[in-house]
């Protein structure tokens, strides 16, 4: 990896998206890049996933990242739908970015020993680095 251009940021709302955010802050000072800050509502665990609470909480990590950041960078956000291991493996893969940021656990009720279960399934099936975060 010559240079790092685009980094992608899966956020839940849980406390481990702060912790992605400051690390994704001092990215974003670090290296003038492109960061997404990506939230996937899961389909399958209700009936009726909402944009608008996606938004709030890649919002609310945007703002976490953008507050002391003086840098170059640009941060965007998005929201999908979808399994979230999956939906972040396609993304990272088919939009070409440089690596994923990632933490072990997040809302999710199923938790492995160590690693949350999109977290592992993510790391496991990657084909782009992932940088884990504790």
């Amino acid at each position: 990896m010559d240079k790092i251009r685009k980094i992608l940021i899966p956020v839940d709302g849980s406390d481990s998206s702060d912790i992605l955010a400051g690390y994704g802050r001092f990215l974003a000072e670090a290296f003038p890049c492109e960061i997404v800050l990506l939230n996937v509502q899961d389909i399958d665990a209700s009936d009726r996933p909402s944009m608008n609470i996606g938004f709030g909480i890649v919002e609310a990590a945007k703002l976490k990242i953008g507050q002391l950041t003086n840098s170059k960078s640009r941060i965007s956000t998005r929201v999908a739908f979808g399994n979230p291991a999956e939906v972040i493996l396609d993304i990272a893969e088919d939009e070409n970015f440089d690596f994923i940021l990632i933490c072990t656990h997040g809302l999710g009720a199923t938790k492995r020993f160590l690693l949350g279960s999109v977290t592992n399934k993510v790391i496991t099936h990657s084909t782009v680095p992932v940088l884990i975060l504790r």
